[in-house]
């Protein structure tokens, strides 16, 4: 019965889909915003999906080669992995 509960409380609902959704837009438009205005030239940051998968997984799909770079983002201290593709 815990185990139920525990799957329960960690389960997404469509709310958290629709404002994690919400959350990576803005930050691409910030990005957009902030690389553009620090290379000075047209920047486009993409989102390419929201989706909870195995790290191990999302690893395996990162374009090669590429540049990642790992961080917390306060103020909830979630961990972002910014992946950067060779065209840059």
């Amino acid at each position: 019965m815990k185990e139920d509960a525990v799957k329960d409380a960690t389960r997404l609902t469509d709310i958290h889909w629709v404002v994690l959704q919400e959350i990576h837009a803005n930050l691409a438009l910030l990005l957009t915003a902030s690389f553009t205005r620090k290379f000075d030239e047209v920047v486009e940051v993409d989102i390419n999906d929201v989706q909870k998968t195995a790290y191990a997984d999302f690893i395996t799909r990162l374009s090669n080669p590429s540049f990642s770079y790992q961080f917390l983002l306060k103020p909830t201290h979630g961990g972002v992995i910014l992946n950067f593709s060779n065209s840059l």
